[in-house]
């Protein structure tokens, strides 16, 4: 079979045989070998791999799926490519029709699935082989971030494990960066207070917070006050409608839009008039390495399930899976894409062998959440940094961080309680001061009262019209601006469609998959 290889990204490392490889460590074995599992693995994250062995190749990813990676497979050949626009084109960019319903429904395609008919993508941490005489593919996991059997431990001796993992992740994270700025998204959240804190209190030189919101934005004021008592330099760039608008119909907004979906996502475009305007006012330079958050936090889901004396059974656990992530109200016919989501679940499943216990339950639903909206949506998100020049690092995705994390006790790792007093109190010893976390209204009221007026709200069922209703008012002015990022004039329309259950960003994704997102972003 010829074998066509588009790899544009990635530089030859080893000279004896064909190896291709994308990372961000420059200190790459010399005599690097992509069948060698426990050599990848050593690796420990931000790379992506190809190997062309006498008969097949082998394409490897690591356990956040840095770089993607794509492969088609037909009757004569075989393409390999990191970039989804190449590989669809020699494939004449057919449409996969169940990958669109997919993305109408949920945001993202499930599995190895993409938006190119019969294309596929790598998955994260692992390894696909392709024989180059019969076509066969054979696909094994390397490794994964996944929940593992608990090692037996209180929270301080846990705590304690966690924070010499984050500093040596931390670390190995700063020797990379070399003379070039560290950028901080930094939010009123847990995750991007830890890497600030982290970089404080080690005295890291050449940081820059930034933090991004419309005018009064209680998220901005907070995010200001942490910068200033880690006394980190800090960046505030102010969301106005009009230059938000300009921005966004300008042509090379279509570009990033597309490089952004890399085949089986809607673009994630949070951080995307922040990185450009920081960009236009020279306040940051190519190279500069981004640090976000978004990554312990973010793979909370569904603990109240921990409470019965044992998991639901393997089909109904993979509707609630669905359930969870399926939360668009698409406006297309979708049965196609929801039965193949429903197999890609209750394959997940069972290659993880679900026995309803609880490590088996948290394992398979925050494994899930990871290898599906975490790897395709949320950490799609540093499409927009390469896109702008920049490197990125996600030190809390490296495995020697992971590894400590997923072996910690369920009590301690299935809410943020003891993720978020470590931070808390890591924060409040660098600055002397009380942390201060961003919260809704109702957080602030008194928590005995908080509690009375939960419980009946949930007699009366008030709470779920409340809450439809605070939704739809912020979405129709969010502090984000995220009711900017659209060609649809219609604000009612949003507020409505949110009263009516559907998520921000819906409008995003019927606008995408309508090709109306933006007027020079084709893709279906």
């Amino acid at each position: 079979m010829e074998l066509i290889l588009k790899l544009g990204d990635f530089s030859q490392v080893n000279q004896s045989r064909q190896t291709y490889f994308r990372s961000f460590d420059p200190n790459l074995p010399n005599d690097l070998d992509l069948d060698d599992d426990q050599l990848l693995k050593n690796l420990r994250s931000h790379y992506a791999g190809v190997q062309v062995n006498e008969n097949e190749v082998i394409l490897v990813t690591d356990q956040m799926r840095s770089f993607p990676l794509y492969y088609l497979v037909s009757k004569d050949r075989v393409i390999v490519s990191g970039k989804f626009d190449e590989i669809h084109r020699l494939n004449s960019s057919r449409v996969d029709q169940v990958a669109k319903e997919e993305i109408a429904l949920a945001g993202f395609c499930f599995g190895d699935r993409t938006a190119g008919l019969g294309i596929k993508q790598v998955l994260p941490g692992r390894k696909v082989k392709i024989n180059l005489i019969t076509g066969d593919i054979y696909e094994t996991i390397i490794h994964l971030p996944f929940f593992e059997p608990e090692i037996p431990s209180d929270e301080d001796s846990f705590i304690k494990l966690l924070d010499d993992a984050f500093n040596a992740v931390m670390t190995r994270a700063i020797e990379h960066v070399g003379d070039h700025k560290i950028l901080v998204p930094l939010s009123g959240g847990l995750d991007s207070r830890l890497i600030a804190t982290w970089l404080s209190k080690n005295k890291i030189k050449n940081v820059l917070c930034f933090t991004y919101g419309r005018e009064g934005s209680g998220e901005v004021s907070v995010s200001k006050e942490i910068a200033d008592n880690l006394q980190l330099p800090w960046q505030s760039i102010s969301l106005n409608d009009q230059r938000i608008k300009s921005a966004w119909l300008e042509n090379d907004t279509a570009e990033f839009l597309y490089n952004s979906f890399a085949g089986y996502s809607l673009p994630h475009v949070q951080d995307w008039y922040a990185i450009r305007e920081l960009k236009e006012k020279n306040l940051i330079s190519d190279g500069d390495v981004v640090f976000p958050g978004h990554t312990i936090v973010d793979n909370f889901h569904n603990h109240e399930m921990l409470l019965d004396s044992q998991g639901p059974d393997a089909d109904t656990l993979a509707r609630i899976l669905l359930n969870k992530h399926i939360v668009m109200p698409a406006q297309i016919d979708t049965d196609a894409g929801r039965a193949d989501s429903y197999h890609v679940a209750r394959k997940f499943l069972s290659q993880e062998k679900y026995d309803r216990s609880h490590r088996s339950l948290q394992r398979c639903v925050e494994g899930f959440n990871f290898s599906e909206r975490q790897t395709k949506y949320i950490n799609n998100s540093v499409r927009a940094y390469e896109y702008y020049h920049l490197r990125w690092a996600i030190p809390m995705l490296d495995r020697e961080f992971t590894d400590v994390w997923c072996q910690g006790p369920i009590d301690l790792t299935i809410t943020r309680k003891a993720y978020g007093t470590w931070i808390q109190n890591m924060y409040s010893e660098q600055t002397g001061t009380a942390s201060q976390l961003f919260v809704g209204s109702a957080n602030k009221l008194d928590p005995v009262w908080r509690e009375r007026l939960k419980k009946m709200g949930e007699k009366t069922k008030i709470n779920f019209i409340v809450n439809r209703f605070f939704s739809a008012k912020q979405a129709y002015r969010h502090p984000m601006a995220f009711d900017q990022y659209s060609t649809n004039p219609s604000k009612l329309r949003l507020f409505f469609n949110v009263l009516q259950g559907a998520p921000v960003n819906f409008h995003w994704t019927q606008e995408f998959i309508n090709d109306k997102w933006h007027p020079n972003l084709k893709i279906w």
